[in-house]
Formats: C-alpha cells, structure tokens, sequence
C-alpha cells in the first residue's frame, strides 16, 4: 500500500491523482493501492471527495495528530472518523501528542541539543500513550474502527489490548525496528545515528521490547510491517556529488 498524502491547500483528489501519475510514470512491478493521507478534513474533503475516493476502491483513510504540517484537531480528528463510519472506511492513525512533541522539541533546540540522538527525547513515551487513549476513545464514541500504526511502547499495547477486550474494533501496527534496535543506535558518531531516526523513536528498555514482543505474540497486533519511508543519507549525497 501506498501513502498519498494531501498538502493543506490541495485537494484530496488532487492529490491521490498526483500520487497515481508518479507511480504510472515510474512504473511498478508489483499490485498497490492507496491510502489517502488526509490533513485538511474540510467539508468538501469529507463529503464530496472521500465518497469518489470510496468508489473507485480506496477504503482507507489515515490522520495524523502530531507533525506541525499534517496534524488535525480533536474536532477534524472526530468528523474524519464520523464519515469513516458513514462510509465504511477503515481510519488509521498516527497517534503521538502533537503539543507534547513540540514542547520538547523547542526546549531541546533552545539549548543547542540537536543531534538524532535527542529524538528519542523529543519524542516521549508519554506523548504516544497519551494520544493512542485519545484515539481509542474517540473510536469508541463514534463507534467506527481503527488502525493505530507503528506502536512502540508499552503504555499504548495496554490501551490497544483493553480495547480489543471489550470487543472494540480497534487494530494495532508495529513494526521491526521497535523489535529490534534500541535508541543507542540513534548516539553514533558523524552523524550517522540519523541512519537511524524513525517516528516514534526507537526505545530503549528491554521490558518496552519484549511488551511489544508479546503484543506480537498474543495478537494485540495484527499487522507487523516496515512502514518504509526511506531517506538517502547526507554521506550518500556527497558521494554522489564527488566533494572531498
């Protein structure tokens, strides 16, 4: 599956449109489909386009509720899901407090602390729980599923895991790197931890990485994928330039 994320001032159709003529001009040698990344829930968004959307096959929708240029509000973040639910899409979510991320961020940079290794502390454990409670229950008071991508912590498989106890429809994502690699990988010299820097961070406690073990393991997650969204190194760029 494939991401066409919609700028503020565009269309959504427009921009699942775009997202199409780039794969067709590159080709693929693989089936894919879309899911539209929607950051302006407008009214024409959510009542003219996303019906289009669902009658040419594109049944999902995700939202993110943290990253200054793709976050909604609480009220956009609860119309999207209502017309999820009207529609018989499936809404997924990035789930990290927005605010909470920003307020860190700032004080970090204040102090001149920006190499990839603060990434992990400007992205708290705390930011990603918060938010998946938020979301689960505004899932359960518009009674509509819910895909909650890339979990990493702990905190959040509880939230997920209570849910799906009460017979919530509520789905769960992560993905090897929280498995597998911890946040020292993010403190390595010559910047090369930014090899590294994926959202949310890596953690680093071994009880985080065998909560979300299990949470692979008892079915708390129901899908296990890569969420791939690859960058070329600065290194692999001056390589390529030939600069000393």
């Amino acid at each position: 599956m494939l991401f066409a994320e919609q700028s503020r001032d565009q269309s959504l159709l427009e921009a699942v449109d775009d997202y199409r003529s780039l794969v067709a001009s590159q080709g693929s040698y693989a089936d894919y489909g879309f899911h539209a990344i929607i950051t302006n829930p407008s009214e024409t968004v959510l009542q003219d386009e996303l019906p289009i959307l669902a009658r040419q096959g594109i049944m999902s929708m995700k939202l993110f509720l943290t990253y200054k240029h793709m976050r909604i509000s609480d009220d956009q973040f609860l119309r999207a899901l209502l017309r999820a639910r009207e529609l018989g899409m499936v809404a997924l979510v990035h789930a990290e407090n927005g605010d909470l991320v920003d307020f860190f961020t700032e004080q970090l940079e204040a102090r001149g602390l920006t190499a990839p290794m603060y990434k992990a502390i400007a992205h708290p454990s705390a930011a990603e729980a918060e938010a998946t409670n938020r979301a689960v229950t505004f899932a359960q008071v518009i009674e509509t599923p819910l895909l909650i991508v890339h979990v990493s912590v702990p905190e959040s498989a509880k939230v997920i895991r209570k849910a799906q106890g009460r017979l919530q429809p509520i789905f769960a994502e992560t993905c090897p790197q929280y498995l597998l690699l911890g946040k020292s990988n993010l403190d390595q010299e010559h910047f090369c931890g930014a090899k590294f820097i994926c959202s949310p961070p890596l953690r680093s406690e071994q009880k985080d990485v065998e909560a979300i073990w299990k949470g692979l393991i008892n079915g708390t997650f129901t899908i296990f994928s890569s969420d791939h969204c690859p960058y070329r190194s600065v290194l692999s760029r001056v390589l390529d330039v030939g600069v000393d």
